[in-house]
């Protein structure tokens, strides 16, 4: 199943540039979360896209989201709080690992 998922995922610039570009933005604005400390992966799914959030050292967390082509095209409240709770999730792990590394 793992398998099938991880061939299935493509990055979310390639499936959806707009929803790639909208969530990349916000993190960046809000959190200063950039594109180099994350990933972000999309499944193409019928009516949507399972959006892929992965972060933390190693990319070793993830969240993931199901979004209706409508909800992206209208850049919904649902988009906005996956964003808002991403980031917020994000912080917290960046900064704990930081704290981590630092106590070598």
């Amino acid at each position: 199943m793992v398998e099938k998922q991880l061939q299935r995922e493509k990055l979310l610039q390639i499936v959806s540039p707009e929803l790639n570009e909208y969530v990349s933005a916000k993190l960046e604005e809000k959190f200063n979360i950039h594109s180099f400390d994350i990933t972000l992966k999309g499944i193409e799914k019928e009516g949507g896209i399972h959006v892929i959030f992965r972060y933390g050292d190693g990319f070793a967390h993830q969240m993931d989201h199901f979004f209706p082509y409508t909800a992206i095209s209208e850049e919904s409240v649902e988009i906005k709080e996956f964003t808002e709770s991403a980031g917020e999730t994000c912080k917290d792990v960046m900064i704990s690992e930081y704290y981590k590394m630092m106590d070598l």
